[in-house]
């Protein structure tokens, strides 16, 4: 028999370090930039804070960046961070990716 596949501490979502995101949910900040809130985990097994940032791609070029952080996040604790960004709103079909720039 095969044995199973190796799960990673992330279940399946985009991670970096000891932080997963749960949810990502963009909007219009009101002034035309990108805002929003992004639901993270912490996999690890100590508390962290940590800055994060997300970079939006369309058709393979970056578009945008937004960053947020979380202050004194449990083990297994998921948090929802208010992004920020001075970059114009993302709007259509993107991808993107998820960096922990510092954790501490």
């Amino acid at each position: 028999p095969t044995p199973p596949a190796p799960s990673n501490s992330y279940g399946g979502n985009p991670g970096d370090k000891d932080f997963a995101v749960e949810v990502l949910q963009i909007k219009d900040d009101g002034l035309g930039d990108i805002g929003g809130i992004v639901r993270v985990r912490n996999v690890g097994s100590v508390q962290r804070s940590a800055l994060f940032e997300i970079t939006f791609f369309k058709n393979g070029r970056i578009v945008g960046t937004a960053q947020g952080s979380a202050d004194t996040v449990a083990p297994g604790q998921t948090v929802t961070v208010d992004l920020l960004s001075q970059d114009p709103m993302v709007s259509g079909t993107f991808r993107y990716t998820f960096q922990v720039s510092a954790e501490f």
